[in-house]
Formats: C-alpha cells, sequence, structure tokens
C-alpha cells in the first residue's frame, strides 16, 4: 500500500514542478521581450533578482510537497498494522496477485541473466633445436631457429544456479597443416621402400576471391556439466580432464613452469582426458587442510583408440584419486595419487553379399585389444620461496589381440626390416620427474614481478622392451612474471637418449606465455 501511495503521490509532485517552473518563465521572460536592444546591468539585476525568487519558491513548495507525502506514507502504514483496519477477501486476493506477479517478474529476469565467463591462454615461443649430423631427431624437430606456438585455449563457464555449472575448453591449434605424418623409409642394402613421406597440407581457395587459406584444427580439451549439491559430493558428466599430477587438470603455460610438461604426460602414459562420469568432493575441510576424492567412470583412454566418443566394448574404465591438501603461513603441502584401470579395443566391420539368394551377413572383429593398469603419485611442497614438486607414473599394458610390430621400432631395436612378421609383445613404462624452484625475494625492488629460476631432470621410459624410448631430460630456466597472467621463459634443455643410435640433443627455448 505505501508503494501504490507513492505511485499516486509522484503525478501530481511532478505536475506541479513543471507548473511552477512554466509560471516562473512566462513572467521573466517580459523584461527581455520589451526591448530589442542588449539589456542594461539594471536590467539584468533586476532578472536576476526575480529568478531567485522564483526558484525559492519552487525550493519552497517541493519541500512542502515532499512533508504531505512523508506525512500520507506514515498514515497508510499506520492503518495497516492497525488491528481495526483489516482487508476484504477481495483485497487480500488483489494483494497477493499483485505479490506474486512481481515475484515472477523477477525470477524470471533473473533466470534469464546467467553469468558467462570466457577466458584462455596462449603462447608464442622462439627456439632452436642444437642437433648432431644425421641425427635422428632431424626427422621429427626442425634444426632451424624458429617461432613457434602450440595454438589458443579459449574457455567458457557459465554458473547457472548455485548449484548447476556448464564449462567448455577448445584449443585451436595451426596443426594438422604441415605435420608431417611419416618419413620415407628405406632398406639400405636392398633399396626397399616401406614408407612414403607424407606431409599434411590444408590449403583452399575461397570461392569468391580466389584467395588462398589454411585451416587448422579445434579440439575440444573438456566439455562437462557440472553438479554439485555438498562440498562432498559432485558430478562431472561429458569429457573431462583426468584428475592426477599437478599439472593435467591445471595445464596453461602461465601455471607449467618449464617449456613443456614432464615427458610422461606428453606420452600420455595416464590418459590426461576421459569422456564419462566423474564423482569429486572435499572431507574433513578445515581452514589449513583438506581431503579431495575422486572417483571417474569413462568409456577409456582418449585419442589413441577410437573408443573414446563411442566404446566399442562394454568395459568402463574406472578410476580412483585421493588429494590431501596442508596450508600454512608460510609453507603447504600436497600429496595424493589415481589409478586407472581400463580396456582399449579396435575393430572391423564386414559385410557379406550372396547375391544368388540375397542374403547378407554382417562380422565384427576384433583387431586389437589391450588392458591398461595405470598409477600414478605426486608430491607438491612450498616452503619460504622454495618449490619442490615430484611425479611418478607406473604403466602395464597387457595385449589379448596384439598389434603388428612397426618397421621404425625394428630399426631401433638393430634387427632388419625385412622382418616384418610378428607383434608387438606386452609392456610395462615408467617415468619419474623432480623440479626444484625458488621465487626470489626481490619484492622489495620489483614489486610484482617474480622471478623464479628452475632446475628439472626427468627419466621417462614408455616402454620397457624398446630402447628408443628411455630417455632423460635436465632443464635449467627461469621464469619471469610481470604479472599472475604474463610469463617470459628461459630455458635450456639437454635431452639424453639411452639407445646408441640416437645421439644427446640440446634444446634453447625462449616463450612468451599470456592467460587471458
Amino acid at each position: 500500500m505505501a508503494l501504490t501511495a507513492r505511485r499516486i503521490l509522484i503525478v501530481p509532485l511532478v505536475g506541479l514542478i513543471f507548473a511552477v517552473a512554466e509560471t516562473a518563465l512566462s513572467q521573466t521572460s517580459a523584461p527581455a521581450e520589451a526591448s530589442d536592444n542588449a539589456p542594461t546591468s539594471q536590467q539584468i539585476e533586476q532578472l536576476r533578482t526575480e529568478y531567485e525568487s522564483k526558484l525559492e519558491e519552487i525550493n519552497r513548495r517541493l519541500e512542502e510537497t515532499n512533508r504531505r507525502l512523508e506525512e500520507t506514507n506514515e498514515r497508510l502504514e499506520s492503518e495497516l498494522k492497525s488491528p481495526s483496519r483489516s482487508t476484504t477477501d477481495e483485497e487480500q486476493q488483489s494483494i497477493a496477485e499483485q505479490w506474486s506477479a512481481e515475484a515472477e517478474e523477477d525470477e524470471g529476469a533473473h533466470t534469464q541473466e546467467v553469468p558467462l565467463d570466457i577466458y584462455g591462454y596462449f603462447d608464442v615461443t622462439f627456439y632452436r633445436a642444437i642437433l648432431p649430423d644425421n641425427s635422428l631427431y632431424q626427422l621429427a624437430l626442425a634444426d632451424t631457429y624458429t617461432f613457434f606456438s602450440s595454438g589458443l585455449n579459449l574457455m567458457i563457464a557459465s554458473q547457472m544456479t548455485q548449484h548447476l555449472g556448464a564449462f567448455v575448453e577448445l584449443k585451436f591449434s595451426f596443426a594438422p597443416h604441415g605435420s608431417e605424418v611419416s618419413v620415407a623409409t628405406f632398406d639400405a642394402v636392398t633399396g626397399t621402400q616401406y614408407r612414403d613421406y607424407e606431409r599434411i597440407v590444408n590449403n583452399y581457395a575461397d570461392v569468391m576471391t580466389s584467395q588462398e587459406h589454411y585451416y587448422g584444427a579445434v579440439a575440444i580439451e573438456r566439455m562437462h556439466f557440472t553438479w554439485a549439491p555438498r562440498d562432498w559430493f559432485k558430478v562431472l558428466a561429458g569429457r573431462f580432464l583426468t584428475p592426477f599430477g599437478v599439472w593435467n587438470v591445471e595445464h596453461g603455460p602461465t601455471v607449467i613452469i618449464p617449456f613443456h610438461p614432464p615427458l610422461m604426460q606428453i606420452w600420455r602414459m595416464v590418459p590426461p582426458r576421459q569422456l564419462g562420469l566423474q564423482i569429486s568432493g572435499v572431507f574433513f575441510p578445515r581452514a589449513d587442510s583438506s581431503l579431495e576424492y575422486y572417483i571417474t567412470v569413462s568409456n577409456g583412454r582418449d585419442g589413441e583408440f577410437p573408443t573414446e566418443n563411442v566404446d566399442l566394448d562394454d568395459n568402463k574404465a574406472l578410476g580412483v584419486g585421493l588429494r590431501y591438501n596442508l596450508q600454512k603461513t608460510s609453507w603447504s603441502v600436497s600429496v595424493g595419487g589415481y589409478g586407472f584401470i581400463g580396456k582399449n579395443t579396435d575393430i572391423v566391420k564386414k559385410l557379406y553379399l550372396n547375391q544368388q539368394d540375397m542374403d547378407t551377413e554382417v562380422v565384427i572383429e576384433d583387431t586389437y585389444r589391450e588392458q591398461e593398469i595405470d598409477l600414478s603419485a605426486f608430491l607438491l611442497v612450498k616452503l619460504f620461496g622454495i618449490r619442490l614438486q615430484s611425479e611418478y607414473i607406473w604403466r602395464r599394458s597387457e595385449y589379448d589381440i596384439h598389434p603388428p610390430l612397426d618397421p621404425v621400432d625394428l630399426l631401433f631395436a638393430g634387427e632388419s626390416l625385412s622382418n616384418m612378421s610378428g607383434n608387438e609383445p606386452s609392456y610395462t613404462g615408467h617415468g619419474i620427474y623432480a623440479l626444484l624452484a625458488y621465487q626470489l625475494p626481490l619484492d622489495r625492488w620489483l614489486n610484482t614481478v617474480k622471478i623464479l629460476p628452475y632446475v628439472l631432470y626427468e627419466h621417462a621410459v614408455k616402454n620397457d622392451l624398446k630402447p628408443h624410448y628411455d630417455h632423460q631430460l635436465v632443464s635449467m630456466g627461469v621464469n619471469v612474471r610481470p604479472s599472475p597472467w604474463t610469463t617470459l621463459k628461459f630455458e635450456y634443455l639437454y635431452h639424453v637418449p639411452k639407445t646408441e643410435l640416437m645421439e644427446p640433443m640440446q634444446i634453447v627455448s625462449l616463450q612468451l606465455a599470456i592467460s587471458f
């Protein structure tokens, strides 16, 4: 009722203001129209005095109107609170309908305003791989000074309600344009060629202008719906990043300290992404500590096999992880692990037609079947500017149906390329790295600029039966961070393979990483 009274009194109030102003202007405009010549100083002073007088009259009337409005509101509110004043059923119904309509209008406006956050990251790198003459690394790396970019990652997040949200991360890449699929491979003795050189070229011409362009690729890094009714229970449905290690979920170039992720992460010794469900939560939350758990159910390993988007067997991959966080004033510790078990399958579909009786037969055969078990653990300690970080991964691959041997693997194993018979045996892989970094205490002189030198050691064995997949790396570098969203990296890397067919190599790199 108070709101209605205000609406009723505002209209005459506005009319009163315009009426008084119009009267003042009509009365004070007469002296200006009485003469065609410029007004004298006496006339100007007279006009100013009249204007001030009328303005005071307007202010007085406004104050009087406001006083009457306040008295009316107080009287109406008093009547509504008085026991002697009761509304009829019709009045109550009218008020209820008005309030309901206003509530629905407010709720509708609120639901239409869904917040949407867009952010991302990219990098620009200048590097040189220093390779020995006739090095096999020349088949994979450019022995030149070159600029390079791994592309653009764009993230879109929406918190639709307090408990419901959605998240999408897209990766825009220049690849596969210019990517080398294979190198021409020959038997040096017989001259037999086993492979052709193949490079992907994705050029096309505009149909209107004939201007040539090339296209890259867009990959869905993650895409999931989130339902989080409680801190200890959250469900992700869709494609999510596997919750293992330190740099798999948080994987932006401004977060990762070295030039590239650890080699065992590049080799995907634990599936980096999965399509399915993830259940997670926080147990025993305290001001300085928490215990997180993760349970994943998915189609299995992504990328390498066509089983992620459509599972080709009834087996579902399972994963379980734990993470403990302890945060103190000057130090913190995070420790955790993740285990994964899954089955990878590939098939071939065959159709047999009998033209005589028009009978058909569909045959689906498994051409590849692998059971994998992955175990990982990590430790992250921060103490007075010192960062100590380490991860370990162990992987076992058991084949039920073995894939054929790769001729390049035979070459590295020192066998003849003519020995093409045989299949890949089951194998074990493992890897470990340790990173030590120290943030220099230069805040007094550099303000917000952070300088973080580091040293990194890695030893990764992708396949214990193939010596060319046994590598050791040592990296040394420094991160310069003028802001939390910008990092400039300098790094020197020394790479030592185990096989005698591959000599050590060095890489010098300068990278600018940007988050926005």
